[in-house]
């Protein structure tokens, strides 16, 4: 089964694009990922990029900035990054997130930052904080750790960035 990812936009003329990553479906790699473009008004497919890294998994959180298309790239529970994509030429690069996994991604107000929700696998159980994120030296700057009382359920939809400024999250009361 194909692994999408789904991203909303809207382009020029009122049309809307969605964006989403056919992953390879190996294990392990083989085939490259591809980043593709849907145009809901003609149903065109457009292929944007054939050059995400086939060793990783883009199935978790994704945003467009200006023109360029970032998304969570893993490979449980070995390595986790994110995948920057230029639009206009379809170049891709992975981007280190110093060893955290990246839940929700926002447009930061400053450029070339990234705001980000992110996991530090820490003792005796993970870490959450918000954080913005500097693409060009790939570091990041923590804005508010939560509780250490936190507990995850173990989805990315746990976190959800509803609108600038404004992230939302739900946790389990308990570990039932």
């Amino acid at each position: 089964a194909e692994k999408l990812e789904l991203v909303e936009r809207p382009v020029a003329g009122g049309a809307k694009t969605l964006l989403f990553v056919n992953d390879s479906n190996i294990v392990g790699g083989g085939h490259l990922s591809e980043l593709l473009s849907l145009d809901l008004a003609t149903n065109a497919i457009k292929k944007i990029s054939t050059k995400l890294p086939d060793t990783m998994d883009y199935v978790s959180a994704s945003v467009v900035c200006g023109s360029k298309f970032f998304a969570v790239a893993t490979l449980a529970p070995v390595a986790e990054g994110l995948v920057m994509v230029d639009l206009p030429t379809g170049n891709a690069r992975l981007l280190q997130t110093e060893g955290n996994l990246a839940h929700a991604l926002a447009c930061s107000p400053s450029a070339g930052k990234l705001t980000m929700v992110v996991s530090a696998f820490t003792a005796p159980r993970t870490t959450f904080s918000l954080r913005e994120y500097d693409v060009a030296s790939q570091t990041t700057k923590v804005l508010y750790t939560f509780p250490s009382a936190t507990l995850w359920g173990g989805w990315d939809s746990t976190f959800s960035f509803a609108k600038a400024g404004e992230l939302w999250a739900t946790f389990p009361l308990g570990n039932d």
